[in-house]
């Protein structure tokens, strides 16, 4: 979608993974999706751009900070969950932040989600698109908790998806 939206621009893009670049890219044409790039953190405090878990009542969508986000990011991603960003989207929607490399973390989340009796739980890393390394990684940091058949536990690679179909000047959403 933001390749073709580039493309209608009148700018000719293909979409690749970082490990898919030969290293010869004339560094003018290369463009790192990433959150805090072209979507800065205060693009989601309305609800836009983060997908919404499934649930007849709602779920929680579970962002995963990558390990190394600057302290400032960590509390950015954090502010969203105490302002319930998401549901200013769906009032049935709800949104929690754990953190790869500090607390609270993708287990103790899940785990406090399980204790308030959540049912519903799509697991997003906060970055645009993860390797399937990242997310195995995540999936493995839960252990057996991760396939526990009273939880329906969703799985999405990233904000991709949802921010191509919300770009910064679209409105429409």
């Amino acid at each position: 979608v933001h390749a073709r939206r580039l493309e209608r621009a009148g700018r000719a893009a293909r979409m690749v993974i970082a490990s898919e670049l030969r290293g010869d890219e004339d560094p003018a044409r290369v463009q790192q999706l990433r959150i805090g790039g072209l979507w800065p953190l205060a693009f989601f405090a309305e609800g836009r751009g983060l997908p919404l878990a499934e649930g007849d009542f709602g779920g929680i969508t579970l962002l995963v900070v990558p390990a190394g986000a600057e302290a400032t990011e960590r509390e950015a991603w954090l502010e969203l969950e105490r302002t319930k960003a998401l549901s200013k989207r769906s009032p049935f929607a709800g949104l929690r932040v754990a953190l790869t490399d500090a607390e609270p973390s993708l287990p103790q989340v899940l785990a406090e989600l399980r204790a308030a009796g959540t049912r519903s739980v799509l697991v997003v890393p906060a970055v645009f698109c993860a390797s399937p390394g990242e997310m195995r990684a995540l999936a493995e940091s839960l252990g057996d908790a991760a396939f526990r058949d009273d939880f329906d536990l969703a799985w999405l690679p990233g904000l991709g998806g949802e921010l191509c179909c919300a770009a910064p000047g679209d409105r429409a959403r």
